[in-house]
């Protein structure tokens, strides 16, 4: 995978029609705040499945609900030149997640959850072969996860789960796009030693942790 796919690949196939929708609803939100209601609508699901694999689904809706509070508190400093409404969700979701972490002696360990739900029901990935196979890579790389530090974890789980780009995830955490690439290829690289340390080989779909599509373990600098 080159750079220029990792960069320009979209943010979970977000339309650039949608995007700009979203951009609008926020900016003039400030002045209409009814407009907001659109920008719920559109990202509530998203923000709640990563929450619920960050805290798991028993935490991720009042997670979820501190976001969107937030964010509509927030709206006036949002700045469409900086990015999409989407990453800059996806960057109060992880600063609602590290903050009550610091205060939850469970924070931590609430990675062990992700992917570890899977039913339709809780507004995870849909129940059909594609989404089971995807979901047992997640649950299975989870495992993996908790042994990496906070700010590694974040990058990865966000270009690799959230599939948002370098410029995005550099947005939603507040740092530099090479300060993402550095932190990417370390957890990375830790990641793929912890799964050879361990032996274990993944199962069900027949994957291995270096397959050429794995956004997890691969990394072409």
């Amino acid at each position: 995978m080159s750079d220029a796919t990792d960069e320009s690949r979209p943010a979970a196939a977000e339309p650039p029609s949608v995007a700009s929708a979203m951009s609008d609803a926020v900016v003039t939100s400030v002045e209409h705040p009814h407009r907001f209601e659109a920008v719920f609508e559109q990202y509530h699901r998203t923000i709640h499945e990563y929450l619920a694999r960050a805290v798991g689904p028993d935490r991720a809706d009042e997670h979820a609900g501190d976001v969107f509070v937030a964010a509509f508190a927030g709206r006036a400093r949002y700045d469409p030149e900086l990015g999409s409404v989407r990453a800059w969700l996806f960057g109060i979701a992880a600063n609602v997640r590290r903050t009550r972490a610091r205060s939850d002696a469970r924070g931590r360990r609430a990675w062990d959850r992700i992917g570890g739900d899977r039913d339709a029901s809780d507004g995870g990935f849909e129940v059909v072969e594609e989404g089971l196979d995807y979901g047992r890579r997640l649950a299975w790389v989870a495992e993996f996860l908790r042994d990496l530090s906070d700010t590694d974890r974040d990058v990865l789980v966000l270009y690799a789960w959230a599939e948002l780009t370098y410029p995005e995830i550099a947005q939603a955490l507040g740092v530099e796009v090479g300060t993402v690439r550095s932190r990417l290829a370390r957890a990375r690289g830790r990641l793929r030693e912890l799964i050879a340390a361990s032996g274990e080989v993944q199962g069900g779909s027949g994957s291995s942790p270096h397959d050429e599509d794995d956004s997890w373990t691969n990394w072409s600098g």
